[in-house]
């Protein structure tokens, strides 16, 4: 190998140069008050560190903490030296030609920027390169993935820091823009809530002369630059429809992969996106950031409009046979492929960690009466205290990271309702109608009150799903909604959904007049609604039902002579076995019903199933008696079976 290919960049850092004019530069940094204290005390001769890791995804900010560090160490005396992993051919040679103890001197601050790319080099780097340096030597990595286990043993963990990156907070942020010349308030807000903490972010925003708020569908080339900065570098061209899944799923699982793309492809993508540096990796699955996902969401509805419409309905249909099969809190998943912003209002659970949902705590209520208080609600904690006495979960806040209330909501079903509820000015009268109900799967909310009255914090939508994720129920086929007149947002919500007002059910809560409304989500639900709103946003009309997989179906009939086996079915729903087994069947009665048109040929699908499964003849006989070949008869199953499958209905 010609020797110029081993050789990487190492310079001296002087004190100043442009490097302080990029985002966040060492002369400059904002909000790292805790980790520029890491940096020196790896930095101080008496101390026992030896390595700082510094970790995040891409936009965070690490180079201009490495820059910060470079400066810091030659002020005490230290020899900077900046090795990036882009720059270094991987293999052992020019690793070790980098730190070769001769060329760094007595005194080296060797800085690794971009350490994913020759990462399969650490425990060569461990093991022999950093145990040759002298003892005065510091080593500062950034990388974008965290340190492996190898930092923590065989005496490392006495000398390296792990430092994980953090988001910058608000306030942070705002001071960030107003360096960057943004003295528009509005604007800097919007900046900062729409940058959800990254440093690139705010700046690029900063520095784009169009002046709005770079959201979707608008300032497309600040998002550009951003993802161009964040992943360009890892796209191999392999699997293009495993990031535009990312892009559009909130959080993407294995499963979901394999539904979406097929058991041919979805391993292997979800493999590949899994050892992508810019993908975040959640207890649930694998996540974009929020900003990085916008923006290939929005590349590809702009490039391929018909792969976004079908990938978008596929996520729909997996979601939603998962959901209806009893995994409720995929709703939300379900409300993040909604791009409608008047129903995301009420249904999409906002990204990011700065809100959660929490119940009411005795300590909070001075505050929350305060607020509800300042919207109107006078009295409000007077007529709650009876609820929240019988059954205190039943008040919802949604709280920040600093564990301030900051909206509440109050929701009951008719068969959890506390008895307080029946004595309630509103919620009694509402209660009574839904009783009335055939289908009771209804959920009532007396209030949901945002304290903020900020629509950018979207704190109304987690007030509408926390209350639905917490009914106890499997799908809510009504829901009762509290609109209160001048809210051109719930109005225009309740419209969008076809609510039904009912004025009799009018009423006041807190000294505020409440205007019931009712939404009716049909037979299917609300998850059935939420994803007819999908295909529906996609120009695309859904199956009459779920796309449940064809063998989950298959082993349902199997077990339709079987309650007890049946109830284990992913198609059934409900807490008892009779009833598990009882909604099983009587989905797949309606979709024997449904599947088949008077055709002669859906005729006789309908005849193969209804006596190999329902009427429980063998094979032999049914084959018999519709007059088929053996090859046949079960051709004309498996498209039977397929046929129910698609018409399948939660």
């Amino acid at each position: 190998m010609d020797d110029r290919h081993l050789t990487p960049i190492s310079l001296r850092f002087p004190p100043r140069t442009l490097g302080d004019r990029l985002p966040g530069g060492a002369m400059g940094l904002l909000g790292r008050t805790a980790e520029v204290a890491l940096i020196d005390r790896l930095l101080d001769p008496d101390g026992a560190a030896r390595v700082l890791y510094v970790h995040a995804p891409g936009g965070m900010g690490k180079s201009a903490l490495l820059r910060a560090a470079m400066h810091r160490g030659e002020k005490r005396g230290l020899e900077p030296h900046l090795l990036d992993g882009r720059d270094i051919a991987p293999v052992a040679a020019a690793l070790q030609m980098a730190l070769e103890a001769e060329r760094l001197g007595p005194q080296p601050l060797v800085v690794l920027d971009t350490f994913e790319r020759i990462s399969g080099m650490v425990a060569y780097l461990r093991s022999t390169l950093l145990p040759r340096l002298p003892d005065t030597a510091r080593v500062v990595i950034g990388s974008r993935v965290p340190p492996d286990r190898g930092w923590l043993t065989d005496g490392w963990e006495h000398m390296t820091i792990d430092l994980p990156l953090p988001s910058l907070d608000e306030e942070t942020a705002l001071a960030l823009l107003a360096r960057e010349g943004v003295d528009d308030d509005r604007r800097a807000r919007e900046i900062v809530d729409w940058a959800g903490g990254m440093p690139l972010a705010l700046v690029l925003a900063a520095q784009d002369r169009g002046g709005g708020v770079p959201a979707e569908g608008e300032r497309r080339e600040v998002i550009a630059r951003l993802v161009r900065h964040i992943v360009d570098s890892e796209l191999d061209g392999e699997h293009p429809e495993a990031l535009a899944v990312a892009g559009l799923a909130r959080v993407v699982t294995p499963e979901m992969m394999t539904a979406v793309l097929g058991a041919d492809r979805g391993p292997s993508a979800y493999a590949w996106l899994e050892s992508r540096t810019f993908v975040e990796h959640h207890a649930e699955g694998l996540a974009l950031h929020d900003l990085v996902r916008r923006g290939i969401a929005a590349d590809v509805l702009e490039r391929e409009p018909e792969l976004d419409a079908d990938l978008r309905c596929r996520l729909a249909d997996h979601l939603h046979g998962r959901a209806a099969g009893g995994e409720l809190r995929l709703t939300r998943d379900l409300s993040h492929l909604l791009r409608d912003p008047v129903i995301r209002w009420g249904y999409s659970w906002p990204s990011g960690e700065r809100f959660r949902v929490d119940t009411l705590r005795e300590s909070d209520v001075a505050r929350v009466e305060g607020c509800v208080a300042q919207l109107g609600y006078h009295g409000w904690w007077a007529c709650t205290r009876p609820l929240y006495e019988q059954q205190p979960g039943v008040v919802l806040v949604v709280r920040d990271e600093h564990d301030v209330a900051y909206g509440v909501a109050l929701a009951v079903t008719p068969d959890s309702a506390p008895p307080a509820a029946d004595d309630d000015p509103l919620l009694g009268p509402w209660l009574a109608h839904a009783r009335a109900q055939e289908d009771r799967r209804a959920i009532l909310w007396r209030e949901s009150i945002d304290f903020s009255q900020d629509p950018r914090m979207r704190l109304a939508s987690m007030l509408g799903v926390a209350p639905v994720l917490r009914s106890g129920l499997d799908n809510v086929r009504y829901a009762y909604l509290p609109l209160v007149a001048g809210n051109p947002s719930g109005e225009a919500f309740a419209a969008a959904l076809n609510a039904r007002p009912i004025p009799e059910l009018n009423g006041e809560i807190a000294g505020k007049p409440i205007l019931c409304h009712v939404i009716d989500y049909g037979p299917g639900g609300l998850i059935g609604r939420q994803r007819d709103v999908v295909y529906a946003e996609a120009g695309r009309v859904p199956t009459a039902g779920a796309r449940w997989d064809a063998d989950t179906v298959r082993a349902a009939l199997r077990d339709l002579r079987s309650p007890a086996r049946l109830a284990q079915s992913p198609i059934a729903s409900g807490t008892s076995v009779p009833e598990r087994a009882r909604r099983a069947r009587e989905r797949l009665d309606r979709a024997l019903e449904r599947a088949f048109g008077p055709g002669v040929d859906d005729a006789l699908c309908r005849e193969v199933l209804r006596r190999s499964y329902w009427d429980g003849a063998t094979h032999e006989q049914t084959a018999d008696a519709v007059h088929l070949s053996r090859a046949s008869y079960f051709r004309r199953l498996r498209e039977a079976v397929d046929r129910l499958a698609q018409a399948l209905e939660p």
